[in-house]
């Protein structure tokens, strides 16, 4: 488990996730991974694609998942 105190609000903790799982995951993941609701997690997502540092998009088979993967 990464934490949330990388960033007093989760972002750092989220982008590093990211980085080390490599490949698209999904938020559900995320916040198991590094201990966050699932409401904060959609929230610091919202705020990182804003920012152009992510991407969400539909996962192929089930158009309700949706990936999330870092920005080059």
């Amino acid at each position: 488990m990464v934490g949330n105190s990388l960033s007093p609000r989760g972002e750092s903790a989220v982008l590093l996730c990211l980085y080390l799982n490599k490949a698209p995951a999904l938020p559900g993941e995320i916040s198991a991974k590094i201990g966050l609701t699932s409401g904060r997690i959609a929230n610091i997502l919202k705020v990182l694609e804003h920012k152009g540092l992510i991407l969400r998009m539909q996962e192929p088979s089930d158009r309700r998942q949706i990936q999330v993967s870092l920005t080059e």
